[in-house]
Parts: structure tokens; sequence; C-alpha cells
């Protein structure tokens, strides 16, 4: 009957089961926006990666076989860096094919990728850099490199704005990571997000303390730590849901 409590329940509840739609579809929303800026950045790092490795170091170290020392120290452990982001890669383009409201992301961090590859490129990228200075002033090597870099796929960037870039990297997820915890998804959800937090935040620091360490034993003055140099902006995008 009209106008009886039962009646008056019924559209309570009715009212609050379409709220409660609209507020998962809101957060539903700013989520999807989160992971596919995540899934969109991860993309261009792989091919950046690939980019590295297929147009500059393997080729490089066949044109000048006297410089394979050096060429090794320019670019480190870039093979294993591409290996990785391939499977990572692979695993986000997976979640996204079959993105729901109730599909994660927080486990595809805690799953079986190992990002500690990342502490020799880490702990070997003043060498790095010292190299590209040095190599930069052989000219038949600084040719080479000018011509590379101006390949469309390069999109004329110079080469040690690809170096960098695994430098950024780490701290990037961390910040996608802490974006994506503002919204309440579920239970499993919540703890694989806040889990990969901390152990992205641990191997931070222990990245951190291992170049200070290998800093120390070289006698360098360097007081640049990773997070204090290379931690990133937060995009526009991001910023504002």
């Amino acid at each position: 009957e009209p106008g009886s409590p039962t009646s008056l329940r019924a559209i309570t509840n009715a009212v609050l089961l379409s709220n409660r739609i609209e507020d998962n579809a809101r957060v539903h929303l700013k989520r999807t926006r989160v992971v596919h800026e995540l899934f969109e950045t991860e993309e261009s790092y792989y091919h950046d990666l690939q980019l590295l490795n297929d147009v500059f170091y393997h080729p490089m170290r066949t044109m000048f076989e006297d410089h394979h020392s050096q060429i090794c120290d320019l670019f480190q452990n870039i093979d294993e860096l591409v290996d990785l982001h391939q499977r990572f890669f692979s695993e986000l383009e997976n979640r996204l094919e079959e993105w729901n409201i109730t599909t994660t992301i927080g486990d595809c961090f805690l799953n079986e990728y190992d990002f500690t590859v990342y502490e020799q490129y880490l702990n070997g990228y003043t060498l790095a850099l010292q190299t590209y200075y040095e190599l930069i002033k052989i000219d038949p090597i600084r040719k080479w490199i000018k011509i590379q870099e101006h390949k469309k796929i390069c999109r004329h960037l110079p080469l040690d704005s690809f170096l960098v870039l695994p430098i950024q990297r780490l701290p990037r997820y961390v910040m996608f990571l802490r974006e994506l915890s503002k919204y309440d998804v579920s239970e499993d959800e919540n703890s694989h997000i806040e889990s990969a937090i901390g152990c992205l935040e641990l191997l931070l620091n222990f990245l951190n303390e291992s170049k200070r360490r290998k800093e120390l034993a070289e006698g360098s003055k360097s007081p640049h730590t990773l997070k204090k140099v290379y931690v990133p902006k937060v995009s526009k995008s991001l910023s504002h849901h």
C-alpha cells in the first residue's frame, strides 16, 4: 500500500542501491583511467627499451668491436630489462583485455617479476653516462650515434634521453599504485595494492642503499639517490582524478 512503512523501505532501499551503483561506476571509471595510463606508459617504456637494445646496443657492439667493454658499460644489463618488461607488459595487456569492475591489477606487481634486476642498471648509471661522454668524443662513434638518433623510430631524441628511462620507471609504479589505492574495489585488491607499494618502496630503499655503498666504495662524492633525484611528477591527467 502506498505510504506504508514497507513501501517507504522499498523506495529507500531502491534509492540506496541506485546510489551505490552510481558510486561504483564512478570509482570504476576513475580507476580505469589510471590503469589505462599505467598501461600506455608501460607500452611506451617497453618499446623504448627495445629501441635501446635493437637500434643502439646490439648494432653498436657489431659496428665497434674494439670498444666492446665500453659499450657494455654504457648499456649495462639492458637485455634483462627488455625481457622483464616484455613479460610484465604482456600481463598488463591481458588484464586490460578482460577489464571490468572486478578485475585486479595490484597482484601483477606481486607475481614472478624480479625487479631487482634494476640493481645493476642503476648502480652502473653514473659509469654509463661517463662512458657515453667518452664515446661521443670518438668521431666515428659520435657520427654513428647521430645517424641512429635521427631515425624516425628514435623521434630525433638523443641516446642519453633513452638511457635515463629505467632510472625513472620504478618510482612511477609507486605513483600509479598510490593513485589506485584511493579507490576501494575489494578487500583482495586493496591488499594487493598496499603490498605492492610496500614491496616497491622496500626495493627502492634497497637500490638507493646499494647505490650509496657502491659510490662510497668507489670514492664518489655524489649525494644523489634515486628517490630524491628521479621521482617523477604526477601527470595532469592523474592529478585531476
